[in-house]
């Protein structure tokens, strides 16, 4: 009886802790993000940014780097910076990106873009009302983006004057790549790394896995437990 109250004790501890370190890797956590994306083909014939009334001329290449800076990503309409060829904006609104670049649709505007309504039935819905849309929408999935397989949502539209296909990552929305056309317009790009600690990372992680380390000590202590017990009982 000593033992499995002992064993169960180890299993709530484990649970504790576990809860314990994912607790303390998100209080208080800054919740800004800078993205590095590649892009992917040539616009080498002048689009047009327009926000608040206000139009820019830009022109961009396949050599060229989409540099976005999330401040809230857990803010589907948060404010962003972006650097795209020869243009950069500053605190405008996701929506306002994903307009001006074509990263969702006219009719669902704030469900898409660079973040994604993390409501992904409701988006399916919405996609789904669509009228004279052709959609796709496809949440169990995994795909390997920087050397790691992830959760994904995948998504695409298609009507006789837009064609968009987007891959999000589930756990947070995060737009992993693009591929879409409009009226001349194409802008393709996959994410190439994050900026943390002013430092490029390519290889995408999760804060949420607790550390394996961790848990296998707590493993091997509610083993070496259980064998002492045993060998206490046989005598």
């Amino acid at each position: 009886m000593k033992a499995r109250n002992t064993i169960f004790g180890l299993l709530i501890l484990t649970v504790l802790i576990s809860g314990a370190i994912h607790s303390e890797g998100h209080e208080g956590e800054d919740h800004t993000l800078t993205v590095i994306y590649d892009i992917e083909n040539d616009q080498s014939e002048a689009v047009t940014w327009y926000d608040n009334g206000t139009s820019t001329k830009y022109i961009y290449s396949s050599s060229d780097t989409l540099n976005l800076t999330i401040y809230n990503i857990e803010n589907p309409d948060s404010q962003l910076d972006i650097a795209i060829g020869n243009l950069t904006v500053e605190n405008v609104k996701d929506s306002t990106a994903s307009s001006n670049l074509v990263l969702g649709y006219w009719k669902i505007g704030g469900e898409l873009g660079f973040i994604a309504n993390l409501s992904w039935q409701e988006t399916k819905t919405k996609l789904e009302g669509l009228e004279n849309v052709t959609t796709s929408f496809r949440e169990n999935t995994r795909s390997d983006f920087l050397g790691v397989s992830i959760d994904v949502v995948e998504i695409a539209l298609n009507d006789s004057f837009q064609r968009t296909s987007l891959i999000y990552r589930k756990s947070d929305g995060l737009l992993l790549s693009s591929n879409t056309t409009s009226f001349g317009f194409t802008l393709n790009f996959t994410i190439h790394g994050l900026i943390e600690g002013g430092v490029l990372k390519t290889v995408l992680t999760s804060n949420e896995t607790t550390p394996l380390p961790i848990v296998g000590l707590i493993v091997a202590v509610a083993i070496i437990q259980i064998r002492t017990h045993g060998r206490k009982a046989r005598k």
